[in-house]
C-alpha cells in the first residue's frame, strides 16, 4: 500500500487535480447558491428601490458608457452632461473604487439590472468563499461548512445580497485586509504585509466605514508582535499611504460639493467627533447588524477562547477578531456617521470567527466517534441559522417599469419625477434603461424643486409657491410630470411635492392626467398611487433649459448642452 510519502508523481497531480476540481464546483455552488436565492426573492424583476441602489448603478452605467462613447473626452463634462439626463450620479458622495468595478463589469456584460445584480451575487460568494477558507484554515472543513452557513443566514448578508451597495465589497476587502494581518502576525513576511496594506487601501476607497481598520490593524499587530508600531518603519508607511488615499477621496467629495458624514468641511467633522452626540445611535446600530443569536454565540465563543489553551494561529484570530469588534465600535463613537446597521457590516467577520469558536469548544465537549458529535453541531447550526433567517427583510418595489416606458422617448423630451429619494431614485433608473441613448431628459423635483444634500440634512424649497412653480415647469419646458404620491408611515408630504400637487389641481386645463399606475412599495399594495401628467404649454422639443446645482448645496452650476449627435443632425 502507498503512503502519502511515497505516493508516485501521477498520484499527486490527480490529487491536486481533484482537489481544485472540488473546489471549483465548491464555489460555484454557493455562486448558486446565491443567485437562486435573488431569483426566489423576486429582484431580477423589481424595481432598483434604495436611492444609494439607484445611485450607484447610474454611476457604474456613467462609467461603462464613457469609455464605450466618450474616452479621451473630459470625463467631468461627460459626468455633468450624465446627470443632468439621469440625474442619480453619486461619483462625489463615495469613493469610486464600487463604481470603477461596476463601470468595468457592464463593459463586459452589459448595462443592466440583471448584470448589476449578479455583479453583486459574484461579490457575495467571494465573501463567503473567502471567509469559508480561513474557517477550514482554523477549524476544519465541517466547522467552516457551518460557519459560512450561518454567516449567509444573517440579515444584513441576505439584504445586501439583494441590493446593489457597495456595503459587501467593503466587508470583503475589510476581512482580506485583517486576514493579510493575521498572517504578517504569524510570519512577518513582506508580502503578507504589502497585502494587507493593499486591501486595506482597496476598502478605504470603496467606503469610508473600512477607515475602522486604521484603529483595529495597528493595534491587533502592537498586541500580536509585542513590538512598538512607531518603531516599525514599514507598518507606519503602509497606514500613511492609507491616510493619504483616504484624504485623497475626502478632497474630491468635499471638491464636488458632497459631504463627509453629514459634514461640509474637515473642522465641522473635527468639532463634531469631539461632540460625542451620536453614542447611543451608534450602539443601537451596532445591535441592529447583529441578530441575537450571533452576539450570543459569539460571546460564549470569546470566553472560550480566552479561558482555554488554543492553537497559536487561533490564539491570534480569537485577539484579532475581539480588538476588531471593540475597534469599530469605538470609531463609529468617535467618527460621526448617520447612523445605520450597514456600516457594521464587516464586524460580522470577528462575530462570525467567534461563533464558530463557540460551535468548536461545544465539540470539544464530545469524542469524535461519537454520534452526538456528528448530529448535535449540525443540528444547533442549522437551528442557529433558522433563526437568522427569520429575520424579516422588506418585500420588492413594483411600477416604476411601466412608467418609465409609457412616458414617450424622444430627443429633447422633459420629464419630471416628484417622489421621495427612493421613488425618485429608482424611476430614473427604470427611465435609463428604457432611453438608454439619453434622448429625454428627466428631472428630479427634489433637487429642482428644492435643495439638500444626500441625506436631506439641509433642506430648502427653490420655488416658493405655485406660480414659480408652474413658471419653471413651462420655461424649461417640462412635457411630463410623474407624481408619486405615496408618503412613507410618519412623514408629510414634503413641501415642494405639496407645491406642485397643488400647482397642478389648480390648472387642469394646462397640466392633464393622462393615466395612473399601481405601485407596489416594499412588497406592500398601493393601489394606483403614481399619476402622470402632460403639460400641454410645453409642445417644443427643443434643447431644454435646464440648470443644476451639484448636490444641491454647492454653488456650482451646471448646465444642460446639446449631445454630439444632436448636433450632428
Amino acid at each position: 500500500m502507498h503512503t502519502a510519502a511515497c505516493a508516485p508523481p501521477d498520484f499527486e497531480e490527480r490529487a491536486t487535480v481533484h482537489s481544485r476540481i472540488t473546489s471549483t464546483l465548491g464555489v460555484v455552488a454557493v455562486f448558486v447558491g446565491v443567485v437562486g436565492y435573488q431569483f426566489a426573492t423576486g429582484v431580477y424583476r423589481a424595481n432598483i428601490y434604495e436611492s444609494d441602489g439607484a445611485g450607484h448603478f447610474v454611476t457604474g452605467v456613467m462609467i461603462a458608457d464613457y469609455v464605450r462613447t466618450a474616452l479621451g473626452a473630459n470625463p467631468v463634462s461627460f459626468a455633468e452632461q450624465f446627470y443632468l439626463r439621469s440625474p442619480q450620479v453619486t461619483f462625489s458622495r463615495s469613493p469610486p473604487l464600487f463604481h470603477f468595478l461596476e463601470g468595468a463589469w457592464f463593459l463586459c456584460f452589459g448595462a443592466s439590472k440583471t448584470s448589476g445584480m449578479l455583479l453583486i451575487a459574484t461579490i457575495s460568494t467571494a465573501a463567503i468563499v473567502v471567509l469559508f477558507r480561513r474557517l477550514s484554515r482554523l477549524y476544519g472543513f465541517e466547522l467552516a461548512v457551518m460557519g459560512a452557513l450561518l454567516f449567509a443566514a444573517t440579515k444584513p448578508i441576505r439584504w445586501h445580497s439583494r441590493i446593489i451597495m457597495s456595503d459587501v465589497l467593503t466587508l470583503l476587502l475589510c476581512m482580506l485586509s485583517a486576514f493579510a494581518a493575521a498572517d504578517y502576525a504569524r510570519t512577518r513576511s513582506t508580502r503578507h504585509f504589502v497585502l494587507t496594506a493593499f486591501w486595506l487601501a482597496l476598502a478605504v476607497l470603496t467606503k469610508e466605514n473600512a477607515l475602522h481598520l486604521l484603529i483595529v490593524l495597528p493595534l491587533f499587530l502592537a498586541a500580536s508582535l509585542r513590538t512598538s508600531l512607531l518603531r516599525d518603519g514599514k507598518i507606519l508607511a503602509g497606514f500613511a499611504l492609507a491616510l493619504l488615499l483616504t484624504g485623497a477621496a475626502f478632497w474630491v467629495q468635499l471638491t464636488f460639493g458632497s459631504t463627509i458624514h453629514g459634514s461640509r468641511s474637515v473642522v465641522e467633522l473635527l468639532r463634531r467627533m469631539l461632540e460625542l452626540e451620536d453614542v447611543p445611535e451608534v450602539f443601537h446600530a451596532f445591535l441592529a447588524a447583529a441578530h441575537p443569536v450571533t452576539l450570543l454565540l459569539a460571546a460564549a465563543g470569546a470566553m472560550c477562547g480566552l479561558l482555554q489553551p488554543q492553537p497559536d494561529d487561533v490564539a491570534r484570530h480569537i485577539r484579532l477578531a475581539l480588538i476588531w469588534i471593540v475597534g469599530i465600535v469605538f470609531f463609529f463613537v468617535v467618527v460621526p456617521a448617520p447612523p445605520s446597521s450597514r456600516y457594521f457590516m464587516p464586524a460580522l467577520v470577528p462575530l462570525l470567527l467567534l461563533n464558530v469558536q463557540a460551535l468548536r469548544s461545544l465539540a470539544a465537549w464530545f469524542p469524535v466517534d461519537s454520534p452526538r458529535y456528528r448530529f448535535v453541531l449540525p443540528g444547533m447550526t442549522c437551528i442557529a441559522a433558522v433563526l437568522l433567517a427569520a429575520g424579516t427583510i422588506p418585500g420588492n418595489t413594483f411600477g416604476y417599469e411601466q412608467i418609465a416606458t409609457a412616458v414617450p422617448i424622444r430627443p429633447n423630451l422633459v420629464t419630471m419625477i416628484a417622489a421621495d429619494e427612493y421613488g425618485e431614485g429608482a424611476f430614473v433608473v427604470e427611465r435609463l434603461m428604457a432611453d438608454r441613448q439619453q434622448e429625454g431628459v428627466v428631472l428630479r423635483a427634489t433637487k429642482v424643486l428644492a435643495k439638500s444634500d444626500w441625506s436631506d440634512t439641509f433642506y430648502s424649497l427653490v420655488k416658493e409657491d405655485t406660480d414659480a412653480v408652474v413658471k419653471f415647469l413651462d420655461e424649461v419646458p417640462v412635457h411630463y410630470i410623474v407624481v408619486d404620491r405615496y408618503t412613507r408611515s410618519g412623514r408629510e408630504t414634503v413641501p415642494h411635492r405639496a407645491l406642485l400637487l397643488k400647482a397642478l389641481e389648480e390648472r387642469p386645463e394646462q397640466f392633464v392626467r393622462v393615466d395612473q399606475f399601481p405601485l407596489y412599495r416594499r412588497g406592500v399594495d398601493l393601489g394606483k398611487a403614481i399619476a402622470v401628467y402632460r403639460n400641454l404649454a410645453a409642445d417644443e422639443y427643443e434643447l431644454p433649459h435646464v440648470e443644476l446645482s451639484l448636490n444641491g448645496s454647492s454653488k456650482r452650476i451646471i448646465t444642460l448642452k446639446p449631445r454630439p449627435q444632436d448636433e450632428l443632425q
